[in-house]
C-alpha cells in the first residue's frame, strides 16, 4: 500500500450518503445499528472486523456502501460456496453496482470496479495472487470480505481449503468476516483460524489524519 497520502476517515453522514447511493433511495436509513457500526469499522481502518447480523439485515449493503464511499480501493468478496458467489453476483446486479467476477482464466483484476467476487477455492491459487500483485499501486486491494465465515469452523474437516484461510494474511489488507450464525463462544476460534488482528499495521493503508 501507499502510505504517504493522508486518508481522512469518512463521517457517518458521508457513509449514510453512500448507503443511499447504493440503495438508490435518498431517504434510506441504516437498517440497524449493527449495519452502521460495521460500515464505520471498515472505513476507519483500525482493525479486522467480524460482522454477525441476522439473514436479511443488510450485510451485502455494508460491503457495497464501504466500496461506494472509498476512492481508488478494491474490496474482494470471498465466497466459500458457488451458490454464494452467484447470490452476491445477483444482489450486486440488482443494485446496479459494477463488479468483477474473477476466475483462473483471467490474467488480471479489473481495477475500474471497486468490488471483485472470487470463490474461496480460487483465492488460494497462483492466478489470484498474481492478479493481486499486478494491481496498480494507486488502486490496491485493501480489504478481503469472507461471507458465511462460520463455514470455516463447521466444514474445516471436509474441505482442505478451509485450513488455508490464514494465507489471506499474506496480503496486507483488512479482513472482514460476515455471518449470521457465529456464536460469541466461536469468536476466539475465528481469530485463531483467520489470524485476525485487533490492530492493523500502520503501513496497511493511508496515513490517518
Amino acid at each position: 500500500f501507499y502510505t504517504n497520502i493522508c486518508y481522512i476517515v469518512p463521517s457517518e453522514d458521508e457513509a449514510l450518503q453512500g448507503l443511499r447511493t447504493v440503495l438508490a433511495n435518498p431517504q434510506a436509513q441504516w437498517r440497524n445499528e449493527g449495519q452502521k457500526l460495521a460500515v464505520m469499522a471498515g472505513l476507519e481502518w483500525q482493525s479486522d472486523v467480524v460482522v454477525v447480523l441476522p439473514t436479511g439485515s443488510g450485510k451485502s449493503a455494508i460491503v457495497a456502501t464501504i466500496a461506494q464511499v472509498e476512492v481508488n480501493r478494491i474490496t474482494a468478496v470471498l465466497c466459500p460456496l458457488r451458490s454464494l458467489l452467484q447470490d452476491w453476483h445477483r444482489r450486486l446486479d440488482d443494485l446496479h453496482i459494477p463488479h468483477t467476477l474473477f476466475d483462473n482464466s483471467q490474467p488480471h483484476i479489473n481495477d475500474q470496479h471497486s468490488l471483485v467476487l472470487v470463490s474461496l477455492d480460487v483465492s488460494t491459487t497462483h492466478s489470484w495472487r498474481q492478479a493481486v500483485a499486478k494491481l496498480r499501486a494507486e488502486i490496491p486491494l485493501c480489504r478481503i470480505v469472507i461471507d458465511e465465515a462460520h463455514l470455516v469452523l463447521t466444514e474445516g474437516e471436509y474441505r482442505e481449503v478451509m485450513g488455508r484461510v490464514k494465507e489471506l494474511r499474506l496480503f496486507n489488507v483488512q479482513l472482514m468476516l460476515l455471518s449470521a450464525t457465529i456464536s460469541p463462544s466461536s469468536i476466539p476460534s475465528l481469530f485463531a483460524d483467520f489470524n485476525l488482528t485487533s490492530k492493523l499495521r500502520r503501513d496497511m493503508g493511508h496515513t490517518l489524519c
